[in-house]
């Protein structure tokens, strides 16, 4: 999915490809290598702002959603720890993106803490799943002032 994602907007190419290739395999020597750490960092470990706005259906009848998140990639040679067994999950389930309560506005379909109240995992077999075609998904409005001096009125309208 982020590689899609990244192809719609026009920031995927040969350097791009080459550090996803890397971070996905099972060869870990980049992380000891200073230049090779930098260019993957530049080309691939990076949020993308979006949100989407659409309906989804159950019995017959139109909920609609919006969602305001920031999409962070999460590749496998930097999925240790407590990530590790999202990664896996999502893998395991072909699921490209996971939201937590913290990035849910309106419309959210069973929301789920990643942590129980005592701190371990909850159980990730429990996720609810469903399809949030690209149709929906918009990029959001860039709003730092110190980029640009003009801003365009734009889909968060």
């Amino acid at each position: 999915m982020y590689r899609n994602m990244m192809r719609m907007i026009g920031e995927w190419g040969v350097e791009q490809e080459e550090a996803y290739n890397i971070i996905e395999s099972d060869n870990d020597s980049w992380m000891n290598d200073i230049k090779l750490y930098n260019k993957m960092r530049s080309a691939l470990l990076k949020p993308l702002k979006y949100m989407a706005f659409g309906n989804r259906f159950q019995n017959d009848l139109a909920v609609p959603y919006f969602d305001k998140m920031a999409l962070f990639p999460l590749f496998k040679q930097v999925a240790t720890g407590d990530m590790k067994a999202l990664y896996d999950t999502m893998k395991e389930r072909n699921i490209d993106m996971v939201l937590f309560n913290s990035a849910v506005k309106a419309g959210s379909q069973d929301a789920q803490s990643y942590y129980t109240k005592d701190g371990n995992i909850a159980d990730l077999s429990k996720l609810t799943t469903y399809q949030q075609p690209f149709k929906y998904l918009r990029h959001q409005l860039k709003t730092d002032p110190h980029t640009h001096e003009e801003s365009m009125l734009g889909t968060q309208m």
